[in-house]
């Protein structure tokens, strides 16, 4: 949500965003030491999750360089449960 909201075109963005989107960041107003919690208690498990998200995000952002035509692989169900599924 930071990311988002301090970028300097997020006043014209928002205004396309809609439920879902608050739907998604929910989080962001929740209680943050709960959530601190559950990273520390979860720790390893996170980081291996993140680390393979960072990947998948590298990938994408390597394919959309690119111009890779082959991109819409990415937005299949089955490349998302080859990759380990999110």
């Amino acid at each position: 949500m930071n990311t988002l909201t301090e970028d300097r075109t997020w006043s014209n963005a928002s205004l396309l965003a809609a439920g879902g989107f608050r739907d998604a960041t929910r989080l962001a107003a929740g209680n943050t030491e709960m959530y601190r919690d559950i990273c520390l208690s979860n720790r390893e498990a996170i980081i291996r999750r993140l680390d393979d998200y960072i990947a998948h995000l590298r990938t994408l952002r390597e394919q959309i360089e690119a111009r890779d035509h082959e991109i819409d692989a990415v937005f299949t169900c089955e490349f998302w449960n080859y990759m380990g599924g999110f």
